[in-house]
């Protein structure tokens, strides 16, 4: 059976915790490089540290769209992951 390898993003805490997926690739290279590319460019949006002001998170979390349209953020900062799965004809 072929695999692949799906990014997702989650952000929030206990009921107020949101997952998305971002996209899948058939390598799962492909798929830790995406992350990587993903965490780099939320670091240079400056979302790698604790934000309290709600209008400074807002434009971040619309520069970070360009890149993950679903992306989404709160106080407890955004994750990227990585899920195996089969693909099924």
């Amino acid at each position: 059976m072929e695999k692949i390898w799906m990014v997702g993003g989650t952000t929030g805490e206990y009921s107020d915790r949101v997952e998305w997926v971002v996209d899948a690739w058939r390598s799962e290279s492909e798929a830790q490089a995406r992350v990587r590319f993903l965490d780099d460019k939320m670091r240079e949006i400056g979302l790698g540290a604790y934000i309290d002001d709600y209008d400074t998170l807002g434009r971040a979390e619309l520069a970070m769209r360009a890149f993950d349209p679903a992306f989404s953020c709160d106080y407890t900062g955004s994750h990227y992951y990585i899920c195996e799965m089969e693909l099924k004809p």
